[in-house]
């Protein structure tokens, strides 16, 4: 079975966007966000405190096959240094759900996640937790290619990628029962969408994201299906201050070592990711090593969504002379479909 990078001149028509030019819309509705399909837009924040925030809005829950019928769904994640997790869901009617095609305007109940590429305003109130969230972007958005992989003899199936903040400024208001914060940090944001269900054209893929001084980095390792040959893309973007310095480099290595079983699944977990390539003089290596887990969706026997979180560095050579060393802390995930025994 085919599988092919949406880089083609017939993929930019067939979706009506031109190489090199991001419209707003590309963050609006991208499904029908009904049966057969799936779509989230996310948002993670690493606050001052050193507290993680993420939260996310779904056409459908994460564990839920995107054969079902719209299943309006938010999540709200935040864990503090001192180690408490707090952790809220929203399983909304279909009635309650409403998004636009023009640009990112979506409701589920009470919750709303609002931008314009530019500025973001997100709401959640879930139980006991209510947020709001402003988020201004300092970087332009990302699309590698199309921002699609495409699936099938006649590339009928589709999944779809799009940082539309690879790095902004957040200001949260938070409240947890009777505790008030307000936090400030970076953040990011994409969007995903599809018209198929993931464990039919993945296997697995590790996504991540981080910041190291004054360096964005967002890394994309995905592995098909074996009905689909169990090809690999990757997808890298390095940028510095608000500027990109490099992209979907053809030279990228992909390094991943040193597993251990997940404590939930059991899924043996690498935790130590490294992607490294070279951009004219300056050879970058950017490692990830895990720490923590965030968040898992267990999909048991089938599979599972791991979120971890940890500490990043980058590294910059010019030759054999090192140039620079920066840390960071950074988030990054695993969706994995395989067999647990071969993971």
């Amino acid at each position: 079975m085919q599988m092919a990078l949406g880089n083609q001149q017939r993929h930019y028509d067939r979706l009506g966007l031109t190489e090199g030019v991001i419209n707003v819309m590309e963050d609006g509705l991208r499904t029908n966000a009904a049966q057969g399909s799936f779509e989230w837009w996310y948002l993670d924040c690493h606050l001052d405190d050193g507290s993680k925030l993420i939260i996310t809005f779904y056409t459908k829950p994460p564990n839920v096959a995107a054969s079902r019928p719209l299943m309006p769904f938010v999540s709200f994640l935040l864990d503090r240094p001192d180690g408490t997790h707090v952790e809220r869901a929203f399983l909304a009617s279909p009635e309650s759900f409403a998004a636009s095609r023009e640009q990112c305007d979506v409701r589920v109940g009470n919750n709303t996640f609002v931008g314009d590429l530019k500025s973001y305003k997100v709401h959640v109130e879930i139980d006991d937790v209510m947020a709001d969230v402003e988020l201004v972007s300092d970087f332009a958005p990302f699309r590698p290619a199309t921002g699609h992989i495409f699936f099938g003899e006649k590339e009928e199936l589709f999944v779809g990628w799009f940082p539309a903040v690879p790095k902004g400024r957040a200001h949260a208001s938070l409240r947890v029962g009777d505790e008030t914060m307000a936090l400030s940090g970076t953040a990011y944001h994409d969007h995903n969408w599809g018209n198929t269900s993931l464990r039919k054209i993945v296997d697995h893929w590790y996504w991540a994201r981080a910041c190291c001084g004054d360096y964005t980095v967002l890394a994309l390792m995905f592995v098909a299906a074996k009905s689909y040959g169990g090809e690999v893309i990757t997808s890298f973007m390095l940028g510095k201050g608000g500027e990109m310095i490099a992209a979907n480099e053809n030279k990228l290595e992909f390094v991943a070592g040193e597993r251990s079983p997940h404590s939930e699944t059991g899924i043996l977990v690498n935790n130590h990711l490294s992607y490294r390539f070279q951009h004219n003089d300056d050879q970058f290596a950017v490692t990830f090593r895990r720490k923590q887990n965030l968040y898992t969706v267990d999909f048991a026997p089938g599979g599972a969504y791991m979120r971890f979180g940890g500490d990043v560095v980058l590294e910059r050579r010019v030759g054999s002379v090192p140039k620079e060393k920066i840390d960071g802390d950074a988030v990054w995930e695993l969706l994995y479909f395989g067999e647990r025994s071969n993971s």
